[in-house]
């Protein structure tokens, strides 16, 4: 998801036409609504934490949860950045909390379907135990990558770009000066992450015959073929976008668009059902 895992590369921002949230009616529609959006995340933190010992929470790790909701959060809070007119500090918040997001969220998802993996397809006859320190390690191992390979790709500049096509027009953009740091980096997180979100869909459906009771395999398919599809379908159209006004209204609705979809759903299929569930027993 271009969205949430390469805005770095080209975020691009108009000036004076820029979508931001003082002088575009669409970045103002988007602000409100990740304002919501984070606003329920929050919300089901709350929530997790209060129910942290209830049985239904307990057995979904929330410890976890909240890492995931944590990532969640993260994105959405990416977003409202990229609302604003680009600085090299706006570059860089954007750039470091959409990928923090991201990484937080596949690795919880990762290190929940592992252990449900190890436990229920387990063909000896020893109890295995898998430990949420060892898990935890995991999860930070790959968002540690994630950071590393931020860090070696070069940091973000604000640039200002003039249009090709309008000589009267020009916009900003957060790009690494190096352009070969640019497509480097760019074509590794394209790789690490889609890597990510293939074993987090291996995973799933190799725990899809597990009790819900003890494994949430349906929703985390769902969830990562929802990202795995915005993948495909949204890089390609953003970076088709050419650098006219237009195409820089198109690459705001499309990352405006992407944001609201994968976390508004992470939340409804991860976190909806817990919810339900934990109020009906109530």
């Amino acid at each position: 998801i271009h969205c949430f895992i390469f805005t770095n590369f080209l975020c691009a921002e108009v000036v004076p036409d820029n979508p931001s949230i003082s002088t575009s009616a669409l970045a103002i529609v988007g602000f409100s609504f990740d304002i919501v959006l984070m606003a329920l995340t929050l919300a089901v933190m709350v929530f997790v934490l209060w129910n942290s010992k209830h049985p239904i929470v307990r057995k979904s790790s929330p410890s976890f949860c909240m890492l995931i909701l944590t990532g969640i959060f993260f994105v959405e809070l990416s977003f409202l950045f990229y609302c604003l007119p680009l600085s090299d500090a706006i570059c860089h918040l954007d750039d470091w909390f959409v990928i923090t997001g991201v990484a937080l969220v596949l690795a919880s998802l990762l290190a929940k379907s592992y252990r449900i993996y190890v436990i229920f397809h387990n063909w000896s006859a020893q109890i295995v135990q898998v430990s949420k320190w060892s898990l935890l390690v995991f999860s930070a191992s790959i968002l540690i990558i994630a950071w590393i390979m931020m860090v070696l790709g070069g940091g973000l500049q604000a640039a200002t770009v003039q249009s090709s096509s309008d000589q009267f027009y020009s916009y900003v953009i957060c790009e690494v000066p190096n352009l070969t740091f640019q497509m480097i980096s760019l074509i590794s997180f394209y790789v690490y992450f889609i890597l990510l979100f293939l074993a987090a869909a291996i995973l799933a459906f190799l725990n899809r015959k597990v009790s819900s009771v003890y494994s949430e395999s349906s929703a985390v398919g769902l969830v990562v073929y929802l990202w795995i599809w915005l993948v495909i379908l949204y890089a390609p159209i953003y970076y088709v976008q050419g650098d006219s006004t237009n195409s820089n209204q198109v690459r705001f609705a499309l990352r405006f668009i992407a944001t609201i979809l994968a976390c508004s759903f992470t939340l409804i299929f991860l976190f909806y059902p817990k919810i339900s569930r934990v109020f009906k027993r109530k």
